[in-house]
């Protein structure tokens, strides 16, 4: 374990580039018109407050996303996540108390609690949202991805009739990004940063990180390159972000960005592509 983070911290520091390239643009196949999806994980209570904000935003440039929903946050907040369905957006399970989070739940991880601890996680979250909000959840993502990533979700989801998991990372997929096939669940890899590829391409990454980070321009340049090499490779962008995070950089700039290159991309919920 210690090996492999040592590793990716000298990848992320000296060798972004190639193994950009090697573990993600020469392993893509997608040969169709390349897919952008736009997710957020509001996991702390920094995260809701900023929800209203960021869907007048979305609502602007016509933008439809996918939002990951903690049980207890819906149970708390139930008029924020009844607007986001109300604005056409899409919820995904993100589990009932999301282990190791600082304001829930920060003395357990994912993949160290039992797997039936795990389950009723999962199933908790979709009982919550269902009987609050009337809304039937079809995807997942696991507290953190690859950090606490574990297989044993898609046998749980499938028991739970979910489709489609969004739970690990596009440098570790084995298919440069792509969406594949894990027995009847779909998972969609979130896409790494270009310029650090072990790290993921978000405002965690971005503004929190303690060793490799970008500043305000940084970031939104990064996201014009990972634009035109998505469009010249076709591979599939998938994004996610921390709404806690989008004031520290020019939000509406990162907006009009996909607006601009809307002819180049389809601009998708995950259930769209399902």
């Amino acid at each position: 374990m210690m090996l492999q983070l040592a590793k990716e911290v000298v990848v992320n520091l000296l060798f972004s580039k190639h193994y950009f390239n090697k573990k993600i643009i020469q392993k893509s196949k997608n040969a169709s018109k390349p897919k952008f999806i736009l997710s957020f994980d509001p996991d702390e209570e920094n995260d809701i407050k900023r929800i209203p904000w960021l869907l007048e935003l979305l609502k602007k440039y016509n933008i439809k996303a996918s939002f990951a929903a903690i049980g207890i946050w819906v149970e708390k907040y139930p008029l924020i996540f009844k607007q986001i369905i109300d604005e056409g957006h899409e919820l995904i399970n993100h589990t009932y108390s999301h282990p190791d989070n600082p304001d829930l739940n920060p003395y357990k991880h994912f993949n160290k609690i039992s797997s039936q601890e795990r389950f009723n996680e999962i199933k908790k979250c979709d009982e919550v949202v269902f009987e609050l909000l009337k809304y039937k959840m079809n995807g997942f993502r696991i507290p953190h991805f690859g950090n606490q990533f574990i297989e044993d979700i898609y046998p749980m989801l499938e028991k739970l009739n979910y489709s489609f998991s969004s739970s690990t990372l596009a440098i570790k997929s084995g298919t440069g990004g792509d969406p594949y096939m894990v027995g009847n669940i779909k998972e969609f890899p979130i896409m790494n940063c270009p310029k650090h590829a072990y790290c993921i391409f978000d405002t965690s990454h971005a503004f929190r990180a303690k060793i490799v980070k970008h500043s305000p321009d940084d970031f939104i340049n990064t996201f014009k390159d990972l634009l035109s090499i998505s469009k010249k490779h076709n591979l599939f962008l998938n994004l996610y972000q921390d709404p806690q995070d989008l004031h520290k950089f020019d939000y509406e700039k990162f907006l009009k960005l996909i607006d601009k290159n809307r002819s180049h991309f389809d601009i998708v919920v995950y259930g769209d592509i399902l």
